[in-house]
């Protein structure tokens, strides 16, 4: 009997399975898209032999995924059907067809406001129908914004729940500082998105983001209200859902009731309602706007993955009761079971060359390579010469206000992420300076919070003092400092990872070495040792 069959939760898209049983659902799993808040992976589906898209989000309650499942709708990437697990839910999507929005603009010969129009309504009426349905949707990239080779707009990641942040690339963001409604918020974007399907560029408090995109001086107007490049039904349009104040700025259903969007008024002509004048995109500046989008991805990717590191190989380490790095394949059931994500273990699983060992180092470092090296493409393509000059991506190395929540320290805003010496670098060479800077940057943070250290790091000291404990005849009658030595050894003997609980425990046998120790010889030693404890 296959999984499909079991616990069958009213729906027959959605299906409760185990802790080990979606490898037999899927003959081939990749991963596709990784960040903090869900991974997505290429797999081929079992059933079909067909190639989707896997998502894996912190569980989803069956209501709320039936209700997402009944939305049909040409604008929302269909899910297929769901997997539940007791901690997450495992999503399967055809793969899409489309291009970032920006990236539609740039391949069309042509590309007019007529274009620009439907495009904009069809998003903003994709956004209502989620908001009217309670759907909270976070609109927080472009790159959100697929447009299909049939010319819809094709949103994806409804499910996903991301806490109300601004929109990830500086342009994008409101003047309010808290952003309590998601669609005052998602109003503010969108305005920002249609001056540049419009105008071709950007706003002018903006322009001074993108080195070589305009000549003139930083302004600190967005745009000119009177500016007669634009008609005069967009512009209002514009001006009203980029009022700073929020709640004077237009929702979703005031947006579609414009007299731009219906496409009549009795007051304008036909060729002010509908302006047909091609749009002359600065290629240079959408170009900018996905660099911005694409070195900030690999920056947040690389800064996550170094710091989570330690983490995700205590995960596998603790099950390696050889300390020989590796770990039976026919213990991997047991270990899903107690880590629980099976997309994540059969996705690192996949650099696995061994059909009866896990060689689980090795396979991590392959795989955070690989994750990695997806960014390194995305933000390539920025640089079809392969050259990347300094002032080109100055401004984004700068580090964002904010600080996350898996401990990207990139808060100080008083330096940048590194420090580049040289006016023009290799693609490849600018990108080893961005990772040396990203670790420099974190490894105060991986020094200071970090909750596992190798026990190696330690090791060498402690055997350095049992060296020295060998002559010592006042540590021989010494059965207090004996027993603590004894502890430390085998905590060090039984784990190569030491979580805080662990180190607390070293620190407390040292300590209380210490207290025995009258005449201080081992003070500087043990210091040592708690300093990389700490």
């Amino acid at each position: 009997m296959g999984i499909c069959q079991k616990k069958i939760i009213q729906t027959s898209n959605i299906k409760q399975i185990g802790p080990t049983d979606l490898e037999t659902q899927i003959t081939m799993i990749k991963i596709h898209h990784f960040d903090k808040n869900s991974q997505s992976y290429l797999v081929k589906d079992g059933s079909d032999q067909k190639e989707k898209i896997m998502t894996v989000v912190h569980k989803i309650n069956d209501d709320q995924l039936k209700f997402i499942l009944n939305i049909t709708s040409q604008n929302i990437h269909k899910i297929e059907k769901v997997y539940q697990t007791d901690s997450y839910s495992i999503i399967f999507q055809q793969k899409p067809q489309g291009l970032s929005i920006f990236e539609y603009c740039l391949k069309q010969e042509t590309f007019d406001e007529l274009q620009a129009k439907q495009l904009f309504k069809q998003l903003i009426q994709t956004l209502k129908m989620l908001n009217d349905l309670k759907i909270t949707y976070n609109l927080r990239s472009p790159n959100q914004i697929l447009v299909t080779p049939q010319g819809n707009i094709l949103l994806n990641g409804i499910y996903i729940k991301y806490k109300k942040e601004p929109f990830t690339l500086q342009i994008f963001n409101p003047p309010e500082t808290e952003q309590l409604d998601v669609e005052k918020l998602n109003v503010w974007n969108c305005g920002i998105l249609l001056y540049i399907l419009l105008k071709g560029s950007l706003p002018n408090k903006y322009k001074y983001l993108y080195p070589y995109t305009v000549k003139e001086p930083q302004k600190q107007i967005l745009f000119d209200p009177e500016d007669p490049t634009i008609p005069f039904l967009q512009r209002k349009l514009l001006i009203e859902m980029l009022n700073e104040q929020p709640e004077q700025r237009l929702n979703y259903n005031q947006i579609l009731h414009n007299q731009w969007i219906i496409g009549s008024s009795t007051n304008v002509t036909p060729r002010q309602v509908i302006n047909r004048e091609v749009v002359q995109f600065d290629k240079y500046l959408l170009q900018c706007i996905q660099l911005d989008q694409y070195l900030k991805e690999f920056i947040e990717t690389y800064a996550h993955l170094h710091i989570g590191h330690d983490r995700m190989l205590q995960s596998f380490s603790k099950f390696d009761l050889n300390r020989s790095k590796k770990i039976q394949r026919k213990d991997l059931n047991y270990i899903k079971q107690v880590l629980k994500n099976e997309a994540l273990i059969l996705s690192i699983l996949h650099f696995s060359e061994s059909k009866t060992t896990f060689v689980y180092e090795e396979c991590l470092q392959q795989w955070e390579q690989n994750i990695i090296q997806q960014k390194v493409e995305s933000l390539k393509s920025c640089f079809p010469n392969q050259e990347v000059k300094k002032s080109q991506v100055i401004n984004y190395l700068q580090p964002r206000k904010k600080k996350y929540e898996d401990g990207l320290i990139l808060s100080d805003n008083s330096q940048m992420i590194t420090n580049l010496t040289k006016d023009i670098y290799q693609f490849d060479e600018f990108i080893l300076e961005v990772e040396k800077g990203i670790k420099e940057k974190a490894k105060y943070f991986i020094k200071n919070q970090k909750v596992f250290i190798k026990s190696e790091e330690i090791q060498q000291e402690f055997n350095q003092l049992l060296n020295i404990l060998k002559s010592d005849q006042e540590y021989q009658s010494n059965k207090i400092q004996q027993n603590g030595i004894k502890q430390i050894q085998q905590i060090l003997g039984q784990n190569i990872m030491l979580n805080l609980v662990l180190q607390k425990e070293i620190i407390d046998h040292l300590e209380q070495f210490e207290k025995q120790d009258q005449q201080k010889r081992y003070k500087q030693l043990l210091n040592q040792m708690m300093n990389k404890l700490q």
